[in-house]
Protein backbone atom coordinates (compact mmCIF):
# COMPACT_ATOMS: atom_id res chain seq x y z
CA UNK A 1 0.00 0.00 0.00
CA UNK A 2 0.62 3.53 -0.68
CA UNK A 3 0.64 6.19 1.75
CA UNK A 4 -2.54 7.48 -0.36
CA UNK A 5 -4.55 4.34 0.11
CA UNK A 6 -3.05 3.97 3.51
CA UNK A 7 -4.68 7.27 4.57
CA UNK A 8 -7.96 6.60 2.32
CA UNK A 9 -8.04 3.09 4.40
CA UNK A 10 -7.94 5.18 7.55
CA UNK A 11 -10.28 8.38 6.64
CA UNK A 12 -12.86 5.70 5.22
CA UNK A 13 -13.82 4.49 8.78
CA UNK A 14 -14.25 8.42 9.90
CA UNK A 15 -16.40 10.15 7.22
CA UNK A 16 -16.65 13.52 6.87
CA UNK A 17 -18.01 16.42 4.40
CA UNK A 18 -14.59 17.59 3.68
CA UNK A 19 -10.48 16.48 4.05
CA UNK A 20 -7.25 18.82 4.06
CA UNK A 21 -6.21 17.72 0.77
CA UNK A 22 -8.65 14.55 -0.71
CA UNK A 23 -11.84 14.84 -2.30
CA UNK A 24 -14.76 13.18 0.41
CA UNK A 25 -16.00 11.08 -2.70
CA UNK A 26 -12.57 8.44 -2.70
CA UNK A 27 -13.38 8.36 1.24
CA UNK A 28 -16.97 7.51 0.88
CA UNK A 29 -16.50 5.20 -2.27
CA UNK A 30 -13.49 3.39 -0.16
CA UNK A 31 -16.31 2.71 3.00
CA UNK A 32 -19.01 1.14 0.51
CA UNK A 33 -16.38 -0.94 -1.02
CA UNK A 34 -15.57 -2.48 2.31
CA UNK A 35 -19.19 -2.36 3.66
CA UNK A 36 -20.12 -4.22 0.05
CA UNK A 37 -16.86 -6.75 0.32
CA UNK A 38 -17.20 -7.38 4.30
CA UNK A 39 -13.64 -6.87 4.70
CA UNK A 40 -11.08 -4.25 4.54
CA UNK A 41 -8.60 -6.00 2.46
CA UNK A 42 -6.24 -4.74 -0.34
CA UNK A 43 -8.66 -5.88 -2.76
CA UNK A 44 -11.94 -3.70 -1.29
CA UNK A 45 -9.85 -0.62 -0.97
CA UNK A 46 -8.71 -0.92 -4.71
CA UNK A 47 -11.60 -1.45 -6.14
CA UNK A 48 -13.37 1.92 -6.73
CA UNK A 49 -10.21 3.19 -8.55
CA UNK A 50 -10.06 0.30 -10.47
CA UNK A 51 -13.93 0.81 -11.85
CA UNK A 52 -13.76 4.30 -12.11
CA UNK A 53 -10.58 3.73 -14.42
CA UNK A 54 -12.44 0.88 -16.73
CA UNK A 55 -15.51 3.23 -16.56
CA UNK A 56 -13.21 6.16 -17.78
CA UNK A 57 -11.32 4.28 -20.14
CA UNK A 58 -14.49 2.94 -22.01
CA UNK A 59 -15.80 7.07 -21.95
CA UNK A 60 -12.91 7.99 -23.87
CA UNK A 61 -13.38 5.37 -26.59
CA UNK A 62 -17.22 5.80 -26.88
CA UNK A 63 -16.45 9.46 -27.20
CA UNK A 64 -13.86 9.19 -29.52
CA UNK A 65 -16.02 6.26 -31.31
CA UNK A 66 -19.19 8.63 -32.03
CA UNK A 67 -16.82 12.30 -32.59
CA UNK A 68 -14.89 9.52 -35.76
CA UNK A 69 -14.97 6.29 -35.75
CA UNK A 70 -14.34 2.93 -33.67
CA UNK A 71 -10.82 2.89 -34.45
CA UNK A 72 -10.18 6.62 -33.21
CA UNK A 73 -11.96 5.67 -30.29
CA UNK A 74 -9.71 2.50 -29.62
CA UNK A 75 -6.27 4.67 -30.68
CA UNK A 76 -7.73 7.38 -27.77
CA UNK A 77 -7.38 5.03 -25.33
Amino acid sequence: MTYDETYIAVMSHHLSMGYVDHPSMAMALSALSQFLAGDDGNLALRLPAIALFGGTTWLVYRIGAFLFDEQSGFYAC
